[in-house]
């Protein structure tokens, strides 16, 4: 996670992780967290980034999904729905 952060250059908030080892080849995959006003491209750079750092420091092939930090919305979203029903 350290790797990720410090390439994005903040806390991307990496979960879903996922592993695999087959004899001398390794992987993982994880998803991360960008902010929603993120362009595409900016999105892909940040992502190439720890992905090839993680292949140059821990010699590990990577996948990454990423995903929209609209987390806020959907909190805000949930509290809405739950007061109408109230």
């Amino acid at each position: 996670m350290e790797i990720a952060n410090n390439s994005a250059g903040f806390d991307v908030q990496m979960h879903h992780i996922h592993s695999h080892s087959y004899g001398n080849h390794k992987e993982v995959t994880f998803h991360i967290y960008l902010p929603e006003n993120m362009t595409v491209k900016e999105a892909h750079n940040i992502a190439e980034t720890i992905k090839n750092t993680i292949l140059d420091e821990l010699i590990i092939t990577t996948t990454i999904h990423i995903m929209q930090d609209n987390r806020k919305f959907v909190k805000l979203l949930f509290i809405f729905i739950f007061i109408l029903y109230i």
